[in-house]
C-alpha cells in the first residue's frame, strides 16, 4: 500500500463508490499485515474525511486498538464472540471436547492447542 501505484489501483473501484454516494463507509481486513497501518489509515482519512472506517481485527482479552489509527473501530468480532456464548448450551462442553480428543488423539488443552496454532502459522506463513 505504500507504493503509489498500488495504493490507486487496489482503491479505484470502492474510492468510486465512495465518490458517487453508493458507499459511506469501508471495512479493511486484516491491518496488521500492513508495513505502515496507521499511515494507511491516516491516508484513507485524508482522502475520504466523512467515510466510516472499520478493521476486521479480533482483539484478544487486554487488547485495544492503536491509537494513532484514525478509524470507528473493529468489525466487532471481538463483541461478537461473547455474545455468541449466550447461545452456548455449557453442558455440551464435556461431550464436544471427548469427541475431539478421540476423533484427533489430541489432548483437550484448548489453551496450548491456540498457542501451537499461532506458533505454527508464524514459522509457516
Amino acid at each position: 500500500m505504500e507504493d503509489e501505484e498500488v495504493f490507486a489501483v487496489t482503491h479505484a473501484l470502492p474510492f468510486s463508490w465512495i465518490r458517487e454516494g453508493s458507499v459511506q463507509g469501508i471495512r479493511i481486513d486484516h491491518p496488521d499485515g500492513l508495513r505502515d497501518p496507521a499511515g494507511y489509515f491516516a491516508r484513507l482519512r485524508r482522502e475520504f474525511p466523512q467515510v466510516w472506517i472499520v478493521v476486521e481485527k479480533i482483539l484478544e482479552p487486554e487488547e485495544e486498538l492503536p491509537s494513532d489509527w484514525p478509524i470507528q473501530g473493529t468489525t466487532g468480532y471481538d463483541f461478537l464472540n461473547l455474545v455468541q456464548g449466550l447461545f452456548v448450551d455449557p453442558s455440551g462442553e464435556k461431550p464436544l471436547t471427548s469427541f475431539y480428543a478421540d476423533f484427533t488423539g489430541q489432548g483437550t488443552d484448548f489453551h496450548a492447542l491456540v498457542k501451537d496454532c499461532k506458533r505454527q502459522v508464524i514459522r509457516e506463513l
